[in-house]
């Protein structure tokens, strides 16, 4: 069963995680360079405000508490900066990034199917 909400449809937030997921094993593809992290964080904030523009969005609530889950602390710098004073490579970082937006869209599709229940 479809459901329709002011976020979009489920399927269509389960078609962004699949492209997101595509991202995830072939940055290259989609930002150029795999280590870029400036075109990382460039790609995935245009990607955002698409998916925005089209009607499919979250809280940035959502992202804060996956951040905060993957033990970063989230601010108004970026938690790449953070992943940088750690000591991880440009390309993970690029990973981790990617890897934190699908847990964001997957975490808003547990609370839409909660919500159904």
């Amino acid at each position: 069963m479809e459901i329709t909400t002011k976020i979009g449809t489920k399927t269509g937030l389960l078609n962004i995680i699949g492209q997101l997921e595509n991202v995830h094993k072939r940055p290259a593809l989609f930002m150029g360079k795999k280590d870029d992290v400036a075109g990382a964080v460039n790609f995935l904030q245009g990607f955002l405000t698409a998916c925005d523009a089209l009607g499919f969005g979250y809280s940035r609530d959502i992202s804060r508490q996956v951040i905060v889950e993957n033990d970063w602390e989230p601010g108004s710098q970026g938690v790449w900066l953070q992943m940088r004073e750690k000591g991880m490579s440009e390309a993970d970082i690029v990973q981790e990034l990617v890897r934190i937006e699908i847990r964001s869209w997957q975490k808003l599709v547990a609370i839409l199917i909660a919500s159904e229940e």
